[in-house]
């Protein structure tokens, strides 16, 4: 199936899928497939993986992101969606705060090759720690942990 552009800047389908154009051509993220069209390479985006390409799916109308968007992404994990938001803004800059030092290894490796991708070991819920690091912000994007990563991560504080 032909890959289109879809209602949401910088996203696009081949029809089940969901795509974005490859920041960083023959480098897959998190093993998803990489097909190429008319000299470009798209990563499927996966929206059992990401809680921004399921509302995408889900017929989600507010989208902030464009080409040269700065985002700060709270709660980024592993970078797995964070790597999509990197295709997308490719001029833009993300911040990508992630507070889980395990989660954080990831998403540095990832942004050793996306040159838009800022990773910061820091609580999302502790602006005052990253602030200075930021400018102007065009999307604020956060994640919600599911309620079981919550209590794990709490218990590990307390």
């Amino acid at each position: 199936m032909p890959i289109r552009r879809t209602e949401w800047e910088g996203v696009s389908t081949d029809g089940p899928w969901l795509l974005t154009r490859n920041r960083v051509p023959g480098v897959s993220v998190y093993g998803e497939s990489l097909p190429r069209e008319g000299g470009s390479e798209y990563r499927r985006w996966d929206a059992n993986r990401s809680k921004l390409a399921a509302y995408l799916r889900c017929g989600g109308r507010v989208w902030g992101f464009r080409g040269d968007a700065s985002v700060l992404y709270l709660g980024a994990g592993s970078g797995t969606t964070a790597s999509h938001v990197s295709d997308i803004c490719r001029e833009g800059t993300i911040t990508a705060i992630e507070i889980s030092t395990r989660a954080f290894r990831d998403l540095l490796r990832i942004a050793e090759t996306r040159t838009n991708l800022v990773p910061v070991l820091g609580d999302a819920a502790k602006p005052e720690t990253y602030r200075g690091r930021l400018g102007v912000v065009d999307v604020l994007y956060r994640r919600n942990a599911s309620s079981r990563r919550r209590n794990r991560n709490s218990s590990k504080r307390a």
